[in-house]
């Protein structure tokens, strides 16, 4: 039922050109949502497992990567950009970098993952760029 409920909600986000997805502490919920509503950001929430989507309109720009930026840091929250136009991109981690929350940040997690990648694309040519942490 649950991942019937994910897959109607990715429905309603539609295909906007700014979409990102921020997994937090249920707890943490009303103060990213006052947030993001403040930043003039559409939201949609999924309080039972703890996630939040924040949608721009199409005219978005760098106000709105930061206010959620901000807002996610602010919930200790894993972020990750969905969706966002190369205009706004620039040399920003879509996986929110290191430090943007807790557990996949987490220094042993990044320590893991740089040697996953290591061993498995010693010359970093798959996909550079698009795991945490620019590996």
């Amino acid at each position: 039922e649950q991942a019937r409920l994910v897959g109607r909600l990715r429905d309603l986000q539609g295909a906007g050109s700014l979409r990102a997805r921020l997994a937090l502490l249920p707890t943490r919920l009303d103060a990213v949502l006052d947030s993001l509503g403040e930043s003039g950001l559409g939201t949609i929430a999924h309080p039972a497992a703890g996630l939040v989507w924040a949608l721009a309109p199409e005219d978005a720009d760098e106000t709105a990567v930061t206010a959620i930026e901000r807002a996610a840091r602010a919930a200790d929250a894993e972020l990750l950009f969905e969706s966002l136009p190369d205009a706004l991109r620039g040399d920003r981690d879509v996986f929110g970098g290191p430090g943007s929350g807790s557990g996949a940040s987490s220094p042993t997690l990044a320590a893991l993952l740089r040697e996953l990648k290591r061993r498995f694309d010693p010359q970093g040519i798959l996909n550079p760029g698009r795991m945490q942490g620019f590996l």
